[in-house]
């Protein structure tokens, strides 16, 4: 009976786990006030699960069940969250597009908005 649920809880305990990939930012633009600037690239770790469309990361603020994502026909995965920021990634190449941009509003920083490229690997 303990190897039935052994075997029950690892087979269903795989379909629950989401995978871990470690990011890092290539080039950031951040743009404020009409300017344009380019900012120190930073790493973040997310938690993408392809099965069910989530992702999670709190270093980007994907942090609630309320995030929203799509798979388009490209293999491509977009999210928002509830900020309004967007993450989308590649899946062939794990190549990454990620904006900030209403979030920054409710810092009292209107108008800012940042642009990110860059590339993630399975952790």
């Amino acid at each position: 009976m303990k190897i039935f649920l052994i075997l029950i809880f690892l087979f269903f305990s795989h379909s629950v786990i989401a995978d871990v990939y470690y990011c890092v930012e290539e080039i950031r633009f951040e743009y404020k006030d009409n300017f344009a600037s380019e900012r120190q690239t930073k790493r973040f770790t997310i938690k993408l699960d392809i099965e069910k469309l989530s992702l999670k990361s709190d270093e980007l603020l994907f942090i609630s069940d309320f995030n929203f994502c799509q798979k388009s026909q490209f293999d491509i995965i977009g999210c928002n969250n509830s900020m309004g920021d967007t993450f989308y990634i590649q899946l062939d190449t794990l190549n990454f597009v990620y904006t900030e941009s209403f979030a920054h509003l409710t810092n009292g920083a209107a108008g800012k908005t940042s642009y990110t490229l860059g590339k993630c690997e399975l952790f």
